[in-house]
Order: C-alpha cells, then sequence, then structure tokens
C-alpha cells in the first residue's frame, strides 16, 4: 500500500498504490513455466509470482470539476502481472508480463472518492475528465547482481547493483 495521505499536499499527481501478490516456493514449477523461465532467464532456481495493481493519478488542482488542459488528467491504473523469477548465489532474474486497463474499469474514482467518504474528506470532483478505457500490456526485464565486499565474522556485506528494462 502506498498513499500520500502523509505529505502535506496530498491527492496531487500519484496519490495512491495498492498491490497484492504471491510469489511461489523455489522449484518446482510447471513443465511449460520451467522451460520457459530456462529460455528467458537462463540457470537458476526457479519461482513465479502473480500479481495485481492499481495505481490512481490525479491533476495537482483536485477540487476543480475541470481541471487545466495543461495538468496531469485523472487515471486509475489495473494490472495483473505473472513473472518468471530465476536466482543463482550471484543473481537474481526476472521477466514479467503485465495486462491491464487505465481508465475508468480501473475504478480509480470508486477507490479514492470511497475512502475519502469514509475519511470525511473532500470528494474529488474531476473524475468525470478522466482518460478513456485503453489496455495495458507491459513487459519487464529485471537482473540484479549480488557482489560480497566482507565479511565480519556472522555478517555479510554485500552490492547489489540491478538493471531494469520496461516496455509497454
Amino acid at each position: 500500500v502506498e498513499n500520500d495521505s502523509t505529505s502535506p499536499n496530498s491527492d496531487q499527481y500519484y496519490t495512491s498504490g495498492l498491490r497484492i501478490g504471491y510469489t511461489s516456493p523455489t522449484d518446482p514449477l510447471p513443465d511449460a513455466l520451467a522451460e520457459l523461465g530456462h529460455g528467458l532467464l537462463g540457470p537458476g532456481k526457479q519461482r513465479f509470482s502473480v500479481a495485481l495493481a492499481q495505481s490512481i493519478f490525479t491533476p495537482y488542482f483536485t477540487s476543480y470539476a475541470n481541471p487545466p488542459l495543461n495538468d496531469r488528467p485523472y487515471a486509475g491504473l489495473l494490472l495483473g502481472t505473472l513473472s518468471l523469477i530465476a536466482d543463482t548465489d550471484t543473481t537474481r532474474s526476472a521477466f514479467g508480463l503485465g495486462l491491464g486497463v487505465i481508465g475508468p474499469a480501473a475504478l480509480g474514482d470508486e477507490v479514492q472518492n470511497g475512502w475519502h467518504h469514509l475519511l470525511n474528506r473532500y470528494h474529488v470532483a474531476g473524475w468525470s475528465t478522466q482518460m478513456p478505457n485503453q489496455p495495458v500490456i507491459e513487459l519487464t526485464g529485471d537482473r540484479t547482481w549480488r557482489l560480497p565486499l566482507a565479511k565480519l565474522g556472522p555478517l555479510e556485506i554485500d552490492v547489489l547493483p540491478a538493471l531494469t528494462a520496461a516496455a509497454g
């Protein structure tokens, strides 16, 4: 859960994110997923992950029924993602495919104003101007390297550089 309610000027631009997910234990995966994982990610102990996430974006002026055209539009994003993960002693690799929708079907208005109603806060007026429904496809790839630096008795110090690429 992410929410901007702790900032002094909340509900401006990125305002909320909710995510629920599950990551499987390592190995064994169903044969089709294991073959795909080895083909995309190489060797390693494999897992898969599934997640459902919602993000809410609003303009700076949330009290206007029609925000200025040069401001960020209202938008809700609802995205389901399936990821394959492969771990070795020195790397973690992941590949994800996300499918979802941006627009009214993502329920941004209902979630934001529903919470505002429960918390007795102001009504966000401009959701009728939000972006129309559009499909979303997102591909992501991640690689993290484990570089051991030092061992001090039972403590180990590592550096974990990472690289992420996404297209959607």
